[in-house]
């Protein structure tokens, strides 16, 4: 299964429909808990928002970006989806333990994941 992912502009309010959250957690191995955390959907309204196909409001778009925005960061940095995905699933140090797909459910988590890439791709090691 390839989770190659075209560059996606930044969805704007009142575009997002939660198929594409599916879509997106489908092609990134997210379960069901990782998908609540990163996008901050609770299980009732992911079963409500899936019957629907319904428009997500604008706080999970900015999540969504955010997501997007990180993972094609990882994948153009290493080039490879499934490098990059392994990476993203694989828990850090610099993050106390925890994966950079855990890390984006928060922004300081997503800024450290940047920072962790960042760094990667110019060779800057601390």
């Amino acid at each position: 299964m390839s989770i190659a992912t075209p560059t996606i502009k930044p969805l704007t309010l009142n575009s997002l429909r939660y198929s594409t959250i599916e879509e997106t957690a489908e092609r990134f191995q997210l379960d069901s808990n990782l998908r609540q955390q990163i996008f901050g959907i609770s299980p009732r309204n992911q079963a409500r928002l899936r019957k629907d196909n319904g428009i997500l409001n604008p706080l999970v778009v900015d999540r969504f970006n955010r997501f997007n925005r990180i993972t094609q960061q990882a994948i153009s940095l290493f080039e490879d989806t499934q490098k990059a995905l392994q990476w993203l699933q694989t828990p850090k140090n610099s993050l106390s333990g925890i994966t950079p797909l855990a890390a984006l459910s928060t922004d300081e988590g997503a800024r450290q994941v940047e920072e962790i890439l960042y760094r990667t791709e110019y060779g800057i090691y601390s």
